[in-house]
């Protein structure tokens, strides 16, 4: 393959409240046009929580125009940075509560990208099946986990199970993590919030992603949360890298605006 052609994405995204709960507090940006795609988690509870991912997204969604690699960069970080000032602001403002959120968030343009995150809502690879997690969860658990003080596979069981120890908006200062990495034609990403991934294992993920199309991906990923009796939201984000006619001059190419490569912005009413 030669690493000078553009990279087409083609990617679909999803959302739901799950089977509980009455509103969404997730939310969703997708820019695949850009190289900009997000998911967003609110915590808080309603009126404070689904707030918070909102802006996160609304936020990330002005990333996309940038005409550099790093105007990229350098604008993702400072939405979130910004959007993190206005949600503490205001949750000072209201006898300290909080309104935060958390965020993954995945951009790129031709082969370089990265993905920026905070909080516990996860950023996987999918490269020639073999299914790797990018980012690191900001949580109590993980914590412990990296300290050899509990196992993995207890975590889901520990008191602290849905402690995280980041997010967008809790307090004054944010500290968002990053990898870099490039992009190789036929690559496939998930960005998903963790109430996916507390219902469905590695191999089913990877099984889902390796659908025919991004869109049969989301909903068979959806279907599998809610038939695993899922009591949290839901969102997921599937983008795959693909050889684009390197004729072309846009930033990211994207082939059919009509099919599911169209840029999506969700703000979590379904």
């Amino acid at each position: 393959m030669s690493d000078h052609k553009m990279i087409d994405w083609q990617s679909a995204a999803i959302t739901h409240r799950g089977n509980v709960r009455a509103y969404n507090e997730d939310a969703y940006v997708a820019h695949p046009e850009y190289g900009v795609w997000a998911v967003a988690d609110g915590m808080g509870g309603h009126h404070a929580g689904d707030v918070a991912s909102r802006e996160v997204v609304a936020g990330l969604a002005k990333v996309a125009g940038a005409k550099s690699w790093k105007e990229l960069e350098t604008t993702c970080h400072s939405q979130l940075q910004a959007v993190n000032a206005k949600l503490f602001k205001e949750g000072m403002q209201q006898q300290a509560q909080i309104i935060g959120s958390t965020v993954v968030c995945m951009i790129a343009s031709e082969r370089q990208a990265a993905m920026l995150w905070a909080g516990d809502s996860r950023g996987y690879q999918l490269r020639d099946n073999k299914l790797t997690q990018l980012t690191s969860d900001h949580s109590r658990t993980n914590e412990l986990i990296a300290k050899g003080i509990l196992k993995p596979e207890a975590a889901e069981s520990h008191p602290d199970a849905n402690v995280i120890t980041r997010a967008v908006g809790v307090a004054q200062s944010l500290e968002v993590d990053q990898i870099d990495f490039s992009i190789q034609t036929g690559d496939i990403y998930l960005l998903c919030s963790d109430g996916l991934t507390r219902y469905v294992a590695e191999p089913e993920l990877v099984r889902c992603l390796n659908l025919p199309t991004c869109q049969a991906a989301v909903e068979e990923l959806l279907r599998l949360t809610l038939a695993n009796e899922a009591r949290d939201n839901v969102s997921a984000i599937v983008m795959k890298a693909t050889e684009a006619d390197n004729s072309t001059t846009v930033f990211n190419y994207v082939a059919d605006a009509e099919s599911e490569d169209m840029t999506l912005l969700n703000l979590g009413d379904d």
